[in-house]
């Protein structure tokens, strides 16, 4: 029982986190750094480009952040072994498969312009 709340203690820190992140990227409050956010080249060149990547993938992450967070409250109920393995390969492939596309979104919305 206790691996149950270990597991899903950590899927819902891991989606709470995720949301915090990325909305503090999206308002500004996060500023570019090395360690957090959507860092590549493009989103690195300005805060304005950081900004505008982070607005434009935040929703994606959220929705991610969210089915992560309600997979983990899933496995706090108890489930067997089998049931508690879906849910969580399951939480962490839909929720990473939505952030992923909100990266690739929000990099896209910087459309052509070079890095400066």
């Amino acid at each position: 029982m206790i691996e149950n709340f270990v597991q899903g203690g950590i899927l819902i820190g891991a989606g709470v986190i995720t949301a915090a992140f990325v909305h503090a990227a999206a308002t500004g409050r996060l500023r570019r750094n090395r360690f957090s956010g959507i860092r590549t080249r493009r989103s690195m060149a300005d805060d304005e480009s950081w900004r505008l990547v982070h607005r434009r993938a935040e929703p994606w992450f959220l929705a991610g952040a969210l089915v992560m967070a309600i997979a983990g409250l899933g496995i706090c109920t108890g489930p067997g072994p089998a049931v508690r393995f879906a849910l969580t390969m399951g939480g962490v492939l839909v929720g990473v498969g939505l952030m992923l596309a909100g990266s690739a979104l929000g990099l896209a919305a910087l459309g052509r312009r070079p890095p400066r």
